[in-house]
């Protein structure tokens, strides 16, 4: 009688900790996705300001470590999403420092037809992806972020 007691209450304590594992599975994915998710979320509101080098720095290098990782944690199709959108923000970056540079110049219509409206082109294109992909950002990540959807066995 006391061994299949100590048998019961042994198979109970395992089945209990095989759960804690799984939910602490769940909850860890789960701050992974959530990093990437913030990198992202934060790195497109920081567009909007005027950030020192170093700043846009460190925010481009998150949002590179995030899209390198999320091939693992989301899958193909948000992968896909995350690198366009990232080399869209590096490009616009580069492009504004750029038509930053030209304008300083003296007006001259060559210059202006030849580079600056062709930026300024290419620039608009790249806001525009970046601005349909914030509006949709958080449907992109909502499937992966309910506990629910999280299927460990």
């Amino acid at each position: 009688m006391v061994t299949c007691s100590i048998f019961f209450f042994g198979y109970q304590i395992s089945k209990a900790q095989k759960n804690i594992a799984k939910e602490k599975l769940k909850l860890d994915l789960f701050d992974r996705r959530y990093k990437i998710y913030n990198a992202f979320k934060n790195g497109g509101g920081a567009l909007n300001k005027k950030l020192d080098e170093n700043e846009v720095t460190k925010i481009m290098s998150r949002m590179y470590d995030g899209y390198q990782e999320s091939l693992f944690l989301f899958g193909e199709e948000v992968y896909d999403r995350l690198y366009h959108i990232y080399l869209a923000i590096q490009s616009l970056l580069v492009n504004t420092g750029q038509f930053n540079y030209l304008k300083s110049f003296p007006h001259d219509d060559d210059l202006y037809k030849n580079e600056i409206q062709p930026l300024v082109q290419k620039m608009r294109q790249d806001r525009t992806k970046i601005d349909e992909f914030y509006h949709d950002i958080d449907k992109i990540f909502s499937k992966y972020m309910s506990f629910e959807d999280l299927n460990i066995k």
